[in-house]
């Protein structure tokens, strides 16, 4: 674009198609930071950072980004927002507490993708930012015209991060991803618990922090390449590979070598855990 980036937001923003949201400085299912992380990434981040995505994993990466320095916003959908707002109770006056716990250092907007002037708010977006998030199914925002090739195309330094359930391609690329599903199929679930009892869910969602960890690590990565390079690129983070990553030990091996069924041992990772504790006291 021939106008500067604060201008081309401002421009945006006269289009009546989306909709500022509340007044907490929180939202916006990260459309990328405009400006995020501009050349020098050792000193404070100045850049603006877009999202479109919603519940955990994309909000939790792109909350580390704000933290690290980023201007993000958050794109939510009108009306009622991103899910999580009414998670609760505990709530902080309309919003949950859940909600704000991974959705500070934000600026939030509503936009309507069904509606040609909203797609167009977004692409301006993309346009003059960074980092783009979205946990769309896969080929959905492609069909949209918001695509990463599309986008790129107007913006060749993007850094177009995908989160998803089991990623861009394969036969199971248009499920949908839940942190308790992708924790039962990694073998997570399974190895957890008491010996004798039945596979236990993690008390926090894992799977999706570990996503959103893995997804704010690679954005990194991406753009200091770019500030090598001078190109963007989109990158595939998705739940299953994220949580399968981290569970490493020798009965998970067993597990995924299909010659031995992995077995919970809680009671003997408490007596292990005793002695090693007997040995640093």
């Amino acid at each position: 674009m021939s106008v500067g980036r604060e201008a081309a937001v401002a421009s945006a923003a006269r289009r009546p198609a989306w909709t500022t949201r509340g007044p907490h400085s929180v939202g916006l299912d990260e459309v990328s930071v405009h400006g995020a992380f501009d050349a020098h990434m050792s000193t404070r981040l100045n850049s603006v950072s877009q999202r479109v995505c919603r519940v955990l994993a994309g909000p939790f990466a792109t909350m580390i980004l704000g933290d690290l320095g980023a201007q993000v916003i958050k794109v939510e959908r009108p009306g009622a927002g991103d899910d999580t707002r009414t998670w609760g109770p505990p709530f902080v006056g309309a919003e949950s507490a859940y909600f704000l716990s991974v959705n500070r250092n934000k600026k939030s907007i509503s936009v309507d993708l069904k509606h040609p002037r909203g797609v167009g708010v977004i692409q301006e977006l993309a346009a003059v930012c960074d980092v783009l998030v979205e946990n769309f199914l896969p080929g959905k925002l492609p069909r949209l015209g918001l695509g990463y090739e599309q986008l790129c195309a107007v913006n060749p330094g993007l850094v177009y991060c995908s989160i998803s359930g089991y990623g861009q391609t394969g036969p199971r690329a248009q499920s949908p991803g839940y942190d308790s599903i992708a924790s039962a199929v990694s073998g997570m679930m399974h190895i957890t618990g008491s010996e004798d009892g039945e596979p236990v869910r993690p008390g926090v969602a894992m799977t999706d922090l570990a996503t959103g960890l893995y997804a704010h690590g690679a954005v990194m990565a991406a753009l200091l390449q770019r500030h090598k390079t001078g190109r963007g690129v989109h990158i595939d983070c998705n739940l299953l590979s994220s949580q399968g990553s981290l569970v490493k030990d020798s009965r998970h091996a067993n597990m995924l070598s299909y010659v031995h069924a992995a077995q919970r041992s809680h009671n003997k990772s408490n007596a292990l855990l005793s002695l090693l504790e007997s040995l640093w006291s």
